[in-house]
C-alpha cells in the first residue's frame, strides 16, 4: 500500500512541525481501512493551532500522503470540517 499515513494540509494554519521544520498540518493520521473501503477519522486530542493570516480570503485544504504527493480518490466525495475558534488576546 503506497499510502502509509494521510496527512491534512491548510494554507493558513501555522505551529506544527515535521522534522523540525514548520508545516501547515492539521492532521497527520494511519488509514484503517483497506483501499476502496470508507474511511472515517476523528481525531481523539483536538488541538487548537494559530492561524498564520489576519485575514482570511481563501482556505485550501490538501489531502496529502507521507512524501506530501496528493491523494487520488478518484471523484470520491470527501468532507472535511474545520472548526474555528477566537481566542480574545488582552
Amino acid at each position: 500500500m503506497k499510502v502509509n499515513s494521510v496527512q491534512i494540509v491548510c494554507n493558513i494554519s501555522a505551529g506544527s512541525y515535521r522534522n523540525n521544520t514548520g508545516e501547515h498540518i492539521l492532521h497527520i493520521f494511519f488509514p484503517n481501512a483497506a483501499p476502496g473501503y470508507k474511511i472515517v477519522e476523528v481525531p481523539s486530542n483536538i488541538i487548537y493551532l494559530p492561524v498564520s493570516v489576519r485575514v482570511i480570503d481563501n482556505i485550501t485544504v490538501k489531502i496529502v500522503d507521507q512524501d506530501s504527493d496528493i491523494i487520488d480518490f478518484r471523484e470520491e466525495t470527501i468532507t472535511i470540517r474545520l472548526h474555528l475558534k477566537r481566542i480574545n488576546r488582552y
